[in-house]
């Protein structure tokens, strides 16, 4: 028997953990917040949906979607972050510093790929696979988050 969304319900609850997820990423809490907020939206569901049968498959589902709305905004407030703080520049120079530190010890093959690097399409590569990696390990650690409290706390439920 496989338990039933309910939208308005679910909506709710997986705004507020992505809203949650977002913040503790932002402070840097990104491998145990995340889940925790996943965690969180499990919770929330089940409170708003009296006699919900809860699985792990539905908490995935809720955690994975939490992880989606909480990278779009964690993008969206770092993104502001970014361009509010005056520190665009700088964040390009400290990552062009930390490439060459990194070239430093492997020299030839290296100097070749900090040269790409240092190029504005190696800029956009280096954003594109940074964005790319964040939005994974928001989907990953919240479908975790979210499956663990599906298993918990619909275990409950069988009792």
């Amino acid at each position: 028997m496989s338990a039933k969304l309910h939208s308005a319900e679910a909506r709710q609850a997986v705004l507020l953990a992505g809203l949650l997820q977002a913040l503790f990423a932002l402070f840097g809490f990104w491998f145990i917040g995340i889940p925790i907020a996943a965690f969180f939206s499990v919770a929330f569901y089940k409170r708003r949906v009296i006699g919900a049968s809860l699985n792990p498959g539905l908490g995935a589902r809720l955690g994975l979607i939490s992880g989606a709305i909480g990278f779009v905004i964690f993008a969206l407030l770092g993104s502001a972050e970014i361009l509010l703080s005056h520190t665009a520049g700088g964040l390009r120079e400290e990552v062009m510093k930390q490439l060459e530190e990194i070239a430093a010890q492997y020299p030839a093959q290296a100097q070749q790929a900090l040269a790409y690097l240092r190029s504005a399409e190696g800029w956009g590569f280096i954003v594109a696979m940074s964005t790319i990696f964040t939005l994974l390990a928001f989907l990953l650690l919240s479908t975790i988050g979210g499956g663990l409290a599906g298993g918990i706390l619909g275990r409950k439920d069988r009792r």
